[in-house]
């Protein structure tokens, strides 16, 4: 979930090219319902940390994602990485923090190491 039109398309392209398939969205509201039609346990929900300022920030958004599907991965797109750190709360195994500007294949990396397998 990225609310930024230009990174979400970015995204988005550099997913489709590596051959994934791509649910797109731009707040919560639709990523939860995407989550319930769409979605199985070998998701990876790739989201800003900072969204705008009626959502929920990513880790919140990633922990309601959690619960609902408790395999899925997550990687996190943010300008501001230090945000993460300042928290005090590090990435557990089935995070990744991509900082903006990334290139394809630093997001098609991360997407991967998270990819829960079968």
């Amino acid at each position: 979930m990225e609310d930024e039109a230009l990174v979400r398309l970015l995204i988005c392209d550099c997913l489709l090219d590596e051959g994934m398939a791509v649910a797109e969205t731009w707040n919560a509201e639709c990523a939860f319902g995407i989550a319930a039609r769409r979605l199985t346990e070998e998701a990876v929900l790739v989201t800003d940390l900072n969204l705008g300022p009626r959502e929920l920030n990513g880790l919140d958004l990633a922990a309601e994602m959690r619960r609902r599907l408790p395999r899925i991965g997550v990687v996190y797109v943010t300008g501001n990485p230090e945000w993460v750190i300042d928290r005090g709360r590090p990435l557990e195994d089935w995070e990744r923090l991509v900082a903006k500007p990334f290139l394809p294949s630093q997001l098609v990396e991360a997407v991967r190491a998270v990819c829960p397998r079968g």
